[in-house]
């Protein structure tokens, strides 16, 4: 059999079988969704319609541009109790009792869908945002990577 033949019916079956999902109700994504800031995603009609649409090679805004309000009501001394109030979403990863001190890591989802300016293509930025309590109160956080993971923040 010719090679393009073969490449030709291989396109056919993962279109076939992306069809059957869409029909499912999947969401179904031609392109590399691997987690990379740059990675560009061919997006469904619903994304399309639901996405923030950005210029083609502008980076996505920030976290710290997008929550500029609530982390400006964050500081020194703000508790675990009142970070929860401002962030009810964040998940409690790890607490760890590290000489007197006792250090506990909460994780926000920094999760943005965007669309490129008049494309049906876009971007999906998924990044974890680490917040470091020490004592109950907060000392730092920032962006990380999902392989990162906050046992790091341990070492300090």
């Amino acid at each position: 059999m010719h090679p393009n033949v073969s490449r030709t019916k291989s396109t056919l079956a993962l279109a076939l079988i992306a069809t059957a999902l869409l029909a499912q109700g999947c969401v179904v994504a031609i392109g590399n969704r691997g987690g990379k800031e740059s990675d560009r995603v061919q997006l469904t009609r619903s994304e399309r319609e639901s996405a923030q649409v950005i210029r083609q090679g502008d980076a996505p805004p920030s976290f710290a541009d997008l929550e500029r309000e609530r982390l400006g009501k964050l500081g020194p001394g703000t508790t675990v109790a009142q970070f929860r109030e401002l962030f009810p979403g964040a998940i409690f990863r790890a607490s760890r009792t590290i000489v007197d001190d006792t250090v506990t890591i909460y994780e926000v989802r920094d999760r943005r869908l965007y669309r490129y300016e008049g494309s049906s293509y876009g971007h999906v930025h998924d990044r974890p945002v680490y917040f470091r309590f020490v004592n109950d109160e907060l000392e730092s956080w920032r962006a990380g990577r999902d392989a990162d993971g906050p046992d790091q923040w341990f070492a300090r």
